[in-house]
């Protein structure tokens, strides 16, 4: 009884550390991908735009921001990614 008890405190250890390490990266991974998403349609958006108005600096200057924040993103993403399969 002693012996089962123990090993059932060890699995439920387990368990919880499990879910305890691997849901906050998944929860991580599901909000980048998403901000990643977003990211990349208001990208798409502000290049149209840009095509209308060539010569709106304040559109220039936030193409190259989020060019800059999806690269990150992207970046962030595959550690995250990498982490949860190692």
């Amino acid at each position: 009884a002693l012996s089962s008890a123990f090993v059932t405190g060890l699995v439920n250890g387990y368990i919880c550390c499990l879910v305890a390490c691997l849901l906050p990266n998944f929860g991580c991974a599901l909000i980048l991908r998403e901000m990643l998403k977003r990211n990349e349609t208001r990208l798409a958006r502000l290049t149209d735009s840009l095509r209308r108005y060539p010569d709106d600096k304040y559109s220039l200057s936030l193409r190259v921001q989020l060019r800059e924040n999806i690269w990150s993103l992207q970046k962030i993403d595959f550690g995250v990614i990498f982490i949860l399969i190692a």
